[in-house]
């Protein structure tokens, strides 16, 4: 999950009717993009060779990093 001032990322499990009906809720009073068919991956430990290497001809729509760990 990212939030900032302005907008709200989230990571959900493919339940197709449950997210189907949060975001006909959310939209009701927000604008609503969402993208299906992606992998949440997450490093411990990693340092940014492997980063670019599980990268590598992938499109990167959220990164989160922490000291020790990484999700993409």
């Amino acid at each position: 999950m990212q939030n900032s001032a302005i907008s709200f990322s989230v990571c959900v499990d493919n339940r197709p009717e449950r997210v189907m009906q949060v975001i006909r809720e959310l939209r009701a009073d927000y604008i609503v993009l969402y993208n299906d068919s992606l992998t949440l991956v997450t490093i411990r430990h990693y340092n940014e060779e492997v980063i670019e290497e599980t990268t590598k001809g992938k499109k990167v729509f959220v990164q989160q990093k922490s000291r020790h760990t990484a999700r993409l």
